[in-house]
């Protein structure tokens, strides 16, 4: 089959979400969206098969693991050829995506020693990022 012929499940914010579903339409059977909490819902064309608001203030939360868990556990269900994952990442994927491995509060306390010594964003989401990484290393080795 062509990559296209193919069931996709998808991953995605609103914006790159509504213009994949154009694009792949009926070849989609599940897709995964972890938005921020001031994210306009009714901007979703279509209904993915769960979505959370998530990432209060930009930092990761209960929502945020609770989705991203989810993601990983519906991945690891992908194991025939003709299924495809595709992930889009913008702003906000190092928040929205959150699986710790240390407990949340000390992750959280972690960015606020950060932020209180005066680490710039870019430090902070370099630090988030590695939790990213280890994230979607989880989609590579499944």
């Amino acid at each position: 089959k062509q990559w296209y012929q193919r069931r996709v499940p998808i991953t995605a914010g609103i914006g790159m979400y509504n213009s994949i579903e154009k694009l792949l339409g009926d070849h989609i059977v599940s897709s995964f969206l972890s938005v921020p909490c001031t994210s306009d819902l009714s901007k979703l064309e279509t209904q993915p098969t769960m979505v959370k608001q998530a990432a209060m203030n930009n930092l990761p939360d209960e929502d945020a693991i609770e989705i991203t868990t989810r993601m990983i556990e519906h991945a690891r269900t992908l194991n025939s050829p003709d299924h495809i994952c595709i992930s889009l990442i913008s702003g906000g994927g190092s928040a929205l995506l959150a699986s710790p491995l240390v407990p949340l509060p000390d992750m959280l306390a972690t960015i606020r020693l950060l932020v209180s010594q005066s680490a710039s964003i870019h430090q902070v989401s370099h630090y988030l990022a590695v939790f990213v990484i280890v994230f979607l290393s989880l989609f590579i080795y499944l």
